[in-house]
């Protein structure tokens, strides 16, 4: 569970992807999908929860 919270995903879209995506969260259901859970909160980046 800690690997979630060590990745700075928001990095890894803005560095890597070039601004190129959206953040993930821990389902595979896309935003803009009828069945997205918009409650489902959002891992934070936090190394020191790891």
């Amino acid at each position: 569970m800690g690997i979630k919270y060590l990745h700075d995903r928001q990095r890894i879209v803005t560095v890597m992807l070039r601004g190129h995506g959206t953040l993930a969260n821990d389902h595979p259901v896309p935003e803009w999908h009828p069945y997205f859970m918009k409650d489902l909160p959002r891992r934070a980046y936090d190394p020191d929860k790891t």
